[in-house]
């Protein structure tokens, strides 16, 4: 009997294999979440609230990067929704952190992935138009996209061990401060002081890095 040729793997939806090229950090598949979700979460921030540009453009930064952590470090696993829903859904939970520390006495239902998602909505053309419109601000070619990734990156790679760390530990793991603390061997209020300061010397490097690309 002649041999038979293997068949290739054909069972693996095109969302898994995107999520698999982002696991192994393929630049193309962070660009394309990059943009997708940029692309949305922004005019969706400024629609909704008084936020800046700019403040609006940093939550979506922090929350890159904690996607980014997440993904790359296997605590996401695909469940059928696409992970741009997943991206978005942590941009958003930012955003509604932030405005809640703006405006304290606004208030908040509870809400879940699905919860104004426009990643998981039906209404796939409106969803194509806001991303028409953002398209078109020249913020978002393609090398201020390279850019920023690569200043995400050598921001991240620049920190130190301790504030690597902690930050994976407080905002990929999502423990307590008193157990990252723990890990550090520090208390939960030096383990509170740290994270302010690992958070903003990542800023900083990112800015800088960002500046001179």
């Amino acid at each position: 009997m002649p041999p038979i040729n293997p068949v290739p793997d054909s069972s693996k939806s095109n969302e898994e294999k995107r999520i698999e090229a982002l696991q192994a950090n393929d630049d193309i598949a962070w660009r394309d979440l990059y943009l997708e979700v940029s692309r949305i979460f922004i005019p969706y921030a400024l629609q909704r609230s008084s936020i800046s540009e700019d403040d609006a453009y940093d939550l979506f930064q922090e929350s890159m990067i904690e996607c980014s952590l997440k993904i790359r470090g296997g605590h996401f696993q695909f469940q059928g929704k696409p992970v741009t829903a997943y991206a978005f859904a942590i941009c958003r939970y930012r955003w509604i952190n932030f405005v809640k520390r703006q405006k304290p006495t606004d208030s908040y239902q509870e809400w879940s992935l699905e919860d104004d998602n426009p990643f998981l909505d039906d209404d796939t053309e409106s969803t194509a138009s806001a991303m028409a419109d953002w398209a078109d601000s020249s913020l978002w070619g393609d090398e201020t996209v390279e850019a920023d990734l690569q200043a995400l990156q050598r921001a991240k790679d620049e920190l130190s061990d301790a504030c690597r760390t902690l930050i994976e530990c407080f905002y990929v793991e999502e423990k307590s401060l008193a157990e990252c603390g723990a890990r550090l061997g520090i208390q939960e209020g030096s383990a509170k002081v740290k994270r302010f300061r690992c958070t903003q010397r990542f800023r900083e490097l990112y800015l800088t890095y960002r500046k001179k690309e």
